[in-house]
């Protein structure tokens, strides 16, 4: 069969370029499409906040907390948002805790400090708020990575989070407004004390510096009341400590061993001793009893220590220690042994009390 196109009649002749010029501008488009799809795919516009200053127009600062991450999947991409979000509280923490050591001032006893790191307290905090993440994730094809954006928005997360503030502040001021009205001189400086313990808990620390980073103006009106007490306590515990004297009454020893670590367990605690009984906020009661186990040779003594503290109210608490067993050929050394031996427990036995007792006072 002949298929020469110039022998053919005119109308197959045209009808047949019509068909060509049809496959032409098909094939034409077809290419146009394909480009189309391939630039498209290869740069997807990016949403809002990726763009150059975007985040901080779609989250801005006093309304959110927001952090970009980037990762090889969108799961990765979240979970090094979420860091970058807990690196933020971290920062904001660990700023308020170095500002407040350099402002710390002496009260007599030691001087104030941070026994909580910033990153407990943001460990333990963070699951307490909203955290989200943004609609639109990002591919970027030239980088092989995801992004997207963490937040809190800080009205919200401060619904959520304000019961837990509002506990810690009233627990605080609870316990301050509790030694400001005790009429017990000894009772006034172990309250006061006891609400300064308080402030070095958990629950307490980690509630108050996470607030102030979380919503600051939120927080500075919920905290006012407890900044102005916390200003004022250092002052307040060192007075009342001050004036509470307390009077030893210790009438069996050994050249004043046990009443000599009673006063520098006091002295430690920030309690000056007064020699006059009736002058005294307190009474600090030591009786011992002296064992005597046998030995074969020589003599050998086990002292055994009770000592209560009782202010103008009454008893306050009380502790035991037992020294460890001292023997000699001479008697009086070996009770001069045991008796010194048990003085030097008395310090500790003292302070384990006396923090227990902070404890019990507190909420």
């Amino acid at each position: 069969m002949n298929w020469n196109i110039k022998n053919r009649p005119l109308t197959v002749r045209y009808c047949f370029g019509q068909f060509h010029l049809l496959w032409f501008f098909m094939a034409l488009l077809t290419l146009s499409c394909a480009g189309n799809f391939v630039a498209s795919s290869a740069s997807a516009p990016a949403p809002p906040w990726a763009q150059t200053g975007g985040v901080r127009q779609i989250y801005p600062d006093e309304q959110y907390i927001a952090q970009r991450g980037n990762g090889e999947t969108r799961q990765k991409a979240e979970l090094n948002a979420l860091a970058e979000i807990a690196f933020y509280f971290n920062s904001g923490i660990t700023t308020a805790l170095s500002s407040r050591e350099s402002d710390t001032k002496k009260d007599g006893l030691n001087t104030y400090d941070s026994q909580i790191s910033s990153e407990t307290v943001v460990e333990s905090q963070m699951k307490l708020v909203a955290v989200r993440y943004a609609d639109e994730p990002f591919y970027n094809k030239a980088t092989k990575e995801w992004s997207t954006i963490a937040f809190i928005a800080r009205d919200e997360a401060w619904g959520i989070y304000e019961p837990t503030a509002k506990k810690a502040s009233d627990s605080f001021l609870k316990l301050f407004s509790s030694a400001e009205t005790e009429s017990d001189p000894f009772s006034r400086a172990l309250r006061y004390d006891a609400a300064r313990a308080y402030t070095r808990t958990p629950e307490f620390s980690s509630a108050r510096d996470f607030s102030m980073v979380l919503h600051p103006s939120k927080a500075d009106a919920l905290f006012a009341e407890t900044n102005r007490a916390l200003s004022a306590l250092p002052e307040k515990s060192y007075s009342a400590r001050q004036n509470a004297p307390v009077y030893i009454d210790c009438p069996m020893d050994v050249d004043g061993l046990l009443r000599s670590a009673a006063v520098n367990a006091l002295k430690t605690a920030g309690f000056p001793t007064e020699t006059n009984r009736n002058r005294a906020a307190a009474v600090c009661a030591i009786s011992v009893e002296e064992g005597k186990p046998a030995v074969s040779e020589g003599t050998a003594y086990k002292i055994t220590l009770t000592a209560q503290v009782s202010g103008q109210t009454g008893a306050l608490f009380s502790f035991s220690c037992e020294g460890p067993r001292k023997s000699a050929y001479n008697p009086e050394k070996a009770r001069q042994d045991a008796y010194r031996a048990l003085a030097e427990i008395y310090g500790g036995s003292f302070s384990q009390a006396f923090n227990n007792k902070l404890t019990e006072v507190r909420p």
